[in-house]
């Protein structure tokens, strides 16, 4: 097998859009064998941690009574190291430079491989984000007001009725637009008029909608945010009042944002049952949950849930904002 054979199986599978699982696994076997080496493996950085995860294994004979060694090939991209493959061979197995460049240009091309497809990765996960809050989100309170809406119905109750068809209908339109918003924009469209009116809507749609009461406090009269930073906010805020509804079973609620210097914390808080301790970690069934995590950590911050004193959820977002620490200076 010839490297340009590698090159161009390497080309096949980034067009095909492979993961990086499959991808390293398509072309660990011809790597090992161009090579020379009795056995490779491909180890990658877990995220967040220095750890190394094996991804991938081809032996191609088995081990000799004869001393063997590990040549590694780096997976580098952008100034990071994202993994490296590791050739089994024999001691006396000499490694000339043309070996040795093949080794770098693979190992460059497969690092800058797995960059862009974490970042198409990170693209299909923000998507998946705009969908659960932008529509499934509102289709679920359409849902809910469906019961109610059949109740009055039954009972004959014309004003009551009307009223759920209305917020049935106004669900569904806005389940409509966030969708060609995301299917047009990229993502799920934001009040033009800022963070604070959006917010400011919410909690009189929350208190319209619900037999909950909502109190809202502000204490930062000189917000000033990036678009991005109120859009992932907002979207924060939104599941945790929807979750107050669907899962707290709450009569009282409290929606407040503060600052300290360019620090930023918002809170949404309940007197309802409350969430299990300690707080369920990622999974399909706590999609929401994971969800508000990943745009804490796209602002930077972090999310804290945990039992508020006195019963109920506490969730609070706490961020440090640049843009308000530039209006300060």
């Amino acid at each position: 097998m010839q490297a340009t054979d590698i090159y161009e199986q390497l080309a096949a599978a980034l067009c095909r859009r492979l993961g990086p699982d499959a991808l390293l696994g398509h072309l660990l076997e011809p790597i090992v064998r161009w090579s020379g080496a009795r056995a490779g493996s491909i180890h990658l950085r877990t995220p967040g941690s220095n750890r190394l995860q094996q991804v991938a294994l081809v032996a191609l004979q088995a081990a000799g009574p004869g001393v063997e060694r590990i040549v590694t090939v780096l997976l580098p991209c952008r100034g990071r190291v994202l993994g490296e493959i590791r050739l089994t061979m024999a001691a006396e197995t000499v490694i000339d430079e043309a070996t040795a460049a093949f080794h770098r240009s693979i190992g460059a091309l497969l690092g800058l491989a797995l960059h862009d497809a974490g970042m198409e990765a990170d693209s299909r996960q923000a998507l998946v984000a705009d969908v659960h809050d932008g529509i499934a989100q509102t289709l679920a309170f359409a849902r809910m007001r469906l019961p109610l809406l059949e109740q009055a119905v039954r009972a004959h109750d014309e004003t009551a009725a009307l009223r759920y068809g209305a917020e049935v209908r106004q669900a569904i339109g806005t389940a409509h637009t966030n969708l060609r918003a995301i299917l047009t924009q990229g993502s799920a469209p934001m009040d033009p008029r800022g963070l604070k009116h959006a917010l400011q809507t919410s909690v009189r749609s929350f208190c319209n909608q619900t037999q909950v009461e909502l109190v809202w406090g502000d204490g930062t009269p000189d917000l000033r945010l990036s678009q991005t930073q109120e859009a992932q906010v907002y979207l924060v805020v939104q599941e945790a009042l929807a979750n107050v509804v669907k899962h707290s079973g709450a009569q009282h609620a409290w929606l407040t944002i503060d600052q300290s210097g360019d620090r930023i914390a918002v809170v949404v808080e309940d007197d309802g049952t409350g969430l299990p301790v300690p707080c369920p970690v990622a999974s399909p069934s706590h999609l929401g949950i994971d969800i508000m995590r990943q745009r804490a950590a796209r602002l930077g911050g972090e999310l804290e849930i945990r039992a508020r004193e006195g019963g109920g959820t506490r969730v609070r977002l706490v961020f440090s904002s640049p843009v308000t620490e530039r209006a300060e200076a």
